[in-house]
C-alpha cells in the first residue's frame, strides 16, 4: 500500500532535482573550458536548438498543472485516519509549482520587462506554500505523523533558504549544487513517507510513538547521506561526459578548441616600469 498523491510528488521531485543536478554541472564544465565565468541559473535549456526557447518552464508548467488538476479531480473533501496529507493540499502545492514555471518563462521572454531574478522568486515562492503547508498540520497532528510533517517541512525550507542564497550568490556553483541536492533528499524521503503512512504508522509494525520519532529521524538522516552520496557521483560522471565531449546536450561549440586567446591567459604589465623609464630619461 502507498499514498498515489504522494508517490507522484516525490517522483517529480526527484526527477526535477536531477534535472537541475545534471543541467548545472554541464553549464559548469563548459564555462570552464570555454574561459568563461560561471552564472547559476533556475532555467536551462534542454540543448542548443531550444537555447532560446523556456522550454524548462513550459514543461514545468504543463505537467505542474495536470498533477495538480489530477489532485484536485480525486480529493475526498476530508482526512482520513494516518494519511499524511490531503489531495487538495497536494493540489496547492503543484499550483504554487506551475506558478514557479510562469515565472520561468516571464524570466525568459520578458527579461527587459521583469526583474531578473523573477524565476528565483517563483521557486522560493513554491518552497514557502509547501513549508507552511505542511507546518499548519505539524502543529495540528499527533506523534508520530507531527514528525513527518516536522521532517519535510524541514526540507522544504532549507530548500527555500538555499534558493534565496543562490540568487545572492549566482557565481557560486556550489549554490544550485546544494539546492539540487536538498530538493532529491526532499523528493526520496517523500518516496518513503508515502510508504509509511497508508493505514497508519501502527501498520509499520512499531509500537510506541517514541521508537516511531526516532526510526523517522534516522530515516530522515539516511536519505541525506545517500542522495549526498549520489549527487557526488552525479557531478563526476557529467562532469567527465562534459570534458570527453560525450555530452549531448552542449552548450557551446566553443568547447574543446585549444587555439584561442582568451583573456584571463594575459600576463600582467607593470606600468610603474614606463613611468620609471621616463622619469630616468628626463
Amino acid at each position: 500500500m502507498f499514498h498515489v498523491g504522494l508517490l507522484v510528488a516525490g517522483s517529480y521531485f526527484c526527477i526535477l532535482s536531477l534535472w537541475w543536478l545534471t543541467k548545472t554541472t554541464v553549464h559548469y564544465y563548459h564555462c570552464r573550458q570555454c574561459h568563461l565565468d560561471f552564472r547559476s541559473s533556475a532555467t536551462f535549456p534542454c540543448c542548443l536548438s531550444c537555447k532560446s526557447r523556456p522550454v524548462d518552464g513550459i514543461c514545468k508548467i504543463v505537467i505542474s498543472g495536470i498533477l495538480a488538476f489530477s489532485e484536485f479531480s480525486f480529493d475526498k473533501g476530508y482526512y482520513e485516519e494516518g494519511v499524511f496529507i490531503s489531495n487538495t493540499e497536494l493540489g496547492t502545492i503543484f499550483v504554487f509549482l506551475m506558478f514557479s514555471g510562469v515565472m520561468d518563462v516571464l524570466a525568459k521572454w520578458g527579461s527587459r520587462s521583469f526583474y531578473q531574478h523573477i524565476d528565483y522568486a517563483g521557486l522560493v515562492l513554491f518552497f514557502a506554500a509547501e513549508a507552511a503547508i505542511l507546518a499548519s498540520r505539524s502543529y495540528s497532528a499527533e506523534q508520530p505523523l507531527a514528525t513527518l510533517f516536522s521532517l519535510t517541512g524541514c526540507g522544504a525550507l532549507a530548500c527555500m533558504i538555499m534558493t534565496v542564497v543562490e540568487a545572492v550568490q549566482s557565481e557560486q556553483v556550489l549554490c544550485p549544487l546544494t539546492r539540487s541536492y536538498l530538493l532529491l533528499w526532499q523528493g526520496t524521503w517523500i518516496l518513503h513517507v508515502s510508504l509509511l503512512t497508508p493505514g497508519g504508522v501502527r501498520s509499520q509494525g512499531i509500537e510506541s510513538d517514541r521508537d516511531s520519532v526516532v526510526l523517522f529521524s534516522m530515516f530522515f538522516v539516511w536519505h541525506g547521506a545517500i542522495n549526498f552520496f549520489i549527487t557526488l557521483c552525479m557531478w563526476l560522471l557529467v562532469g567527465k561526459l562534459v570534458d570527453k565531449n560525450c555530452c549531448p546536450c552542449g552548450e557551446s561549440s566553443a568547447a574543446g578548441r585549444t587555439d584561442d586567446i582568451f583573456l584571463e591567459n594575459r600576463v600582467p604589465f607593470n606600468y610603474h616600469v614606463l613611468d620609471r623609464l621616463d622619469s630616468e630619461t628626463e
